[in-house]
């Protein structure tokens, strides 16, 4: 099985902490996820060439601490300055 489904980096659903109910907890966790789909899609693609995951130590944490929040930052911004000017002309 492929380490990001092991994971669960790109696992979306309403009840995101599986209490069985969908609570403002739920729309935290959701929109974590959201906000590290950049670094999660990163580390996930080179999680899949085993010889980068092994020499950078990759596990199902890396892309979700704060070092994951500060690419997804930067990911972000850039997108939405590209679709900006992409949507500006």
């Amino acid at each position: 099985m492929p380490m990001y489904e092991y994971c669960r980096r790109f696992h979306f659903a309403a009840d995101m902490n599986g209490d069985g109910v969908f609570t403002i907890s739920d729309v935290f966790l959701i929109a974590k996820q959201i906000w590290l789909l950049p670094a999660n899609l990163i580390v996930g693609t080179l999680q899949e060439i085993p010889i980068i995951a092994t020499f950078f130590e990759m596990d199902c944490s890396t892309g979700q601490s704060f070092g994951g929040a500060i690419f997804s930052l930067f990911a972000w911004f850039i997108i939405f300055i590209v679709l900006g000017v992409m949507l500006g002309k």
